[in-house]
């Protein structure tokens, strides 16, 4: 049998989004920054506002932004994945800024860049 999402009643359609998300009434609230009896009332009511779609989709996906161009581009955990399907962490965006930098710069600047790309790379190594 194929789920068609556009047939369900908005209770339905609410509740499904809600287990599709894994999300609680609790998270919700939370989420929306509403609380949880008005998440409860969407919910009795069937009507679900717009902006609470559309934060559970920022919340969930973690989109950056709606800009064209930055499609493609979204966070999964702690690492943002690229238009490539490529995860990367913190460390390599400054890495790979700090090689772009390295033939564009005399070597007294390229060498203060990299000390300081070094320490900031130092601050983010997780502690034991």
């Amino acid at each position: 049998m194929r789920f068609t999402y556009n047939k369900l009643s908005t209770y339905q359609k609410h509740k499904t989004l809600r287990i599709f998300e894994d999300l609680t009434v609790e998270s919700v609230a939370k989420i929306c920054f509403k609380s949880v009896t008005t998440v409860e009332k969407w919910k009795s009511s069937g009507c679900i506002p717009p902006e609470y779609k559309r934060l559970v989709r920022l919340y969930r996906k973690r989109e950056l932004s709606d800009e064209e161009k930055w499609d493609g581009f979204y966070m999964v955990g702690d690492r943002l994945c690229l238009p490539t399907g490529q995860l990367v962490q913190p460390q390599q965006i400054i890495l790979a800024m700090a090689l772009l930098e390295l033939g564009a710069h005399p070597d007294v600047k390229v060498n203060s860049k990299i000390a300081r790309i070094a320490r900031a790379l130092n601050e983010l190594r997780p502690k034991p």
